[in-house]
């Protein structure tokens, strides 16, 4: 597919390719993952083996480490630059928000602050959901901060829902979240 992208002047599908290409072999060579290469022409081999858990995701090394609904959750990254820059001051524009109260001033502590919120554990004035697809939900009840996103694929979103609380509990419901674990 390198290729063939490559001889279609597809330069940026060939780069994501080869992108790909590199973390699988990474995958394979660190034993993290559940594929190998085969032979000198990068064959990909999905090795079907690997432990799952109840949902079909990978539940040890080379799978998707389990969320907590109501614990830490380590995030691999938080906010992409793109994401934050639409969330601070784009399309989603909650800079104002945050600009108002006076805490947050730049998009860089909206990125921070959102990653410190979405790992947190639960306690009295963090509530706290997980979803099905792995997603976490972080709602601080004190500077009403509503944070989502996923571990391994970084942070969709930070804001102050109007109606703070009530927004929060609307979401569990409608979204299916699980508040224990």
């Amino acid at each position: 597919q390198i290729q063939k992208s490559a001889a279609n002047n597809d330069l940026e599908i060939t780069a994501v390719l080869k992108e790909i290409r590199s973390l699988l072999r990474k995958s394979a060579k660190n034993e993290s993952g559940p594929f190998t290469f085969g032979g000198e022409n990068d064959i990909i081999k999905y090795n079907d083996d690997q432990p799952r858990d109840e949902s079909g995701r990978f539940s040890e090394i080379g799978g998707t480490p389990e969320t907590s609904a109501t614990g830490a959750n380590a995030f691999e990254k938080g906010f992409s630059t793109a994401n934050a820059k639409a969330h601070w001051s784009g399309n989603h524009g909650h800079s104002k928000e945050y600009l108002e109260e006076g805490i947050i001033t730049t998009r860089s502590e909206y990125k921070q602050r959102a990653l410190e919120l979405i790992q947190s554990p639960v306690d009295e004035n963090i509530l706290g959901y997980k979803l099905p697809n792995g997603q976490i939900v972080r709602y601080d009840k004190e500077r009403n901060d509503f944070v989502k996103g996923h571990p391994q694929q970084g942070i969709a979103t930070m804001f102050k829902p109007k109606d703070g609380e009530a927004y929060y509990r609307r979401r569990v419901q409608k979204e299916g979240g699980i508040e224990h674990d």
